[in-house]
């Protein structure tokens, strides 16, 4: 287990050497928006062994992540899965909350076991939110209004 700040920590890392990166940075209602670009995920998968994954905790009381991930995801052409995680309000009252979880590889292979799961469906991309790079990202697009 590796714990540091980031691509950079990540960029330090042997390619190929990893089963699983997760990243989990977005739940706040300050995102760091350069972990979550075109460039983060391919650094990320870089450093994945060919079967390997990237699991985000996309949870956001302000922002829908999804979409941001689905497309980077289809601009990458990588399989792209998620499960929000809802609990019962004993649960709730006991402190747990709900959360988002995007789950994604180069193959729908790679999953395993979770790539049947009906716990986890196909993620949703969504053009207007467009692609985010290192250059580019738009999160007035994904802001819930509601």
């Amino acid at each position: 287990m590796v714990i540091g700040d980031g691509r950079r920590s990540v960029h330090a890392l042997r390619r190929g050497t990893l089963g699983l990166v997760v990243v989990d940075a977005f739940n706040s209602d300050a995102i760091p928006l350069h972990l979550i670009t075109r460039e983060a995920f391919a650094l990320y998968l870089s450093r994945t062994a060919p079967g390997g994954a990237l699991l985000l905790n996309i949870t956001n009381r302000y922002l829908r992540l999804e979409p941001v991930v689905a497309n980077i995801a289809r601009d990458l052409a990588l399989t792209c899965r998620i499960q929000r995680q809802r609990f019962t309000s004993a649960q709730e009252q006991q402190g747990v909350s709900e959360s988002t979880w995007a789950l994604l590889a180069r193959t729908p292979q790679a999953l395993g076991r979770l790539a049947g799961d009906r716990r986890w469906r196909d993620c949703r991309a969504d053009p207007s939110a467009g692609t985010w790079t290192d250059d580019y990202s738009d999160p007035i697009s994904v802001v819930r209004w509601g």
